[in-house]
């Protein structure tokens, strides 16, 4: 039995099975996985720069000058 709350702005589907102690599961919905994708394919991309990042961050420490702690 598959228990969804009545709104499209759901994060997760709830899943409620009548067994001898009730069992509950959460599942994210669809809208609740598309910040986990973005946030994958965000990794994925700086992953793929690692180098080109460390470079300009290099850079941009030598060139600014230092901030007060």
């Amino acid at each position: 039995m598959v228990c969804r709350i009545p709104s499209r702005l759901t994060l997760r589907s709830l899943n409620a099975t009548p067994t001898l102690s009730v069992t509950v599961s959460y599942e994210p919905t669809d809208l609740g996985l598309s910040p986990h994708r973005m946030r994958r394919g965000l990794t994925f991309r700086a992953e793929q720069h690692r180098g080109e990042v460390s470079a300009h961050r290099d850079t941009y420490d030598v060139v600014s000058p230092a901030r007060p702690a």
